[in-house]
């Protein structure tokens, strides 16, 4: 987005930013824009609707209904796939499957742990 390109600290545009990926269905990509609008000034109001908005339609969609257009959308994307291509990523969620205990255990590691909210916010995984 060139105006963030412009002006790094430019709130209003990560809000747009992460509406846009709203709207697009592209979850994990509107929450890392409220993110980035929220630590310039956590206290922008646009921001916070929109986070709160989108965790609120994240969790909606994880034990909901397979949205075939996120999930599209999702599995083409490039992040999503370096994530699926991990292989310590794979044998978390084959434990997962044979032990979902195990997911408290495995959500202790940050850099794990955003890997797998990054795929449930996608949509490829599904709680509950």
């Amino acid at each position: 987005m060139q105006a963030i390109k412009l002006d790094p600290q430019y709130v209003k545009a990560y809000a747009r930013k992460g509406n846009i990926h709203f709207f697009m269905k592209e979850f994990h990509k509107a929450m890392d824009a409220f993110k980035c609008g929220l630590e310039i000034n956590e206290t922008d109001p646009e921001c916070q609707e929109g986070y709160g908005r989108t965790v609120m339609k994240i969790q909606s969609n994880s034990s909901g209904e397979v949205d075939q257009e996120q999930v599209a959308r999702a599995t083409a994307d490039p992040e999503i796939q370096a994530i699926l291509r991990d292989p310590v990523v794979n044998q978390v969620l084959q434990d997962l499957q044979s032990d979902p205990a195990a997911g408290a255990k495995v959500m202790q590691d940050p850099d794990m742990a955003a890997k797998i909210n990054k795929l449930i916010a996608a949509g490829i995984l599904r709680t509950g």
